[in-house]
């Protein structure tokens, strides 16, 4: 686990609600998906960043079977499906907040009509589901790179350059 991976989920540990959807939502889904493994098994995870972060890595492209041309991206299929089976059996902490897969307030999008989800896809119908509970507003939601404050990031900025264990 490099330097960058134990700095997040120490401070998602004890981060707020809306730290987690703000991290969740401003993630580049690529450096850190060595958080976002250990993200979607942690009963702490908001339901409704879970959501959205579901929708946020395209399940309608990592929909099953995992297609040939999408097998360099097996890491991310295994994280939407294990989101969307801990989604489904209710695993995640419902907290005050909601999440619209086809009117994200945070992001402004659809992503239900973005990615071409229909009823074709192999998408359970429980995730297109809003979660009925006010959106954050956006602007109120913590900045800094990736959704994280400037002080945890402070001292990771060589963090790309040190190996995995």
């Amino acid at each position: 686990m490099n330097f960058y991976t134990r700095t997040v989920i120490k401070y998602l540990k004890t981060a707020s609600d809306e730290t987690w959807m703000s991290y969740i939502c401003q993630s580049n889904y690529d450096a850190n998906k060595s958080v976002l493994k250990w993200a979607v098994e942690q009963p702490r995870l908001p339901d409704a960043a879970a959501l959205a972060l579901y929708w946020m890595m395209d399940p309608v492209f990592f929909s099953p079977p995992l297609k040939e041309e999408a097998a360099w991206g097996e890491e991310d299929y295994n994280i939407v499906r294990t989101v969307e089976q801990n989604y489904l059996k209710g695993f995640y902490k419902k907290v005050e907040f909601g999440f619209d897969p086809r009117s994200d307030r945070i992001m402004d999008y659809d992503w239900v009509a973005g990615q071409g989800a229909n009823s074709e896809t192999n998408i359970p119908a429980m995730m297109y589901e809003a979660i009925e509970r006010p959106q954050l507003d956006p602007m109120t939601l913590p900045t800094g790179n990736e959704g994280l404050p400037e002080e945890v990031l402070a001292d990771m900025y060589d963090w790309e350059e040190e190996e995995e264990e």
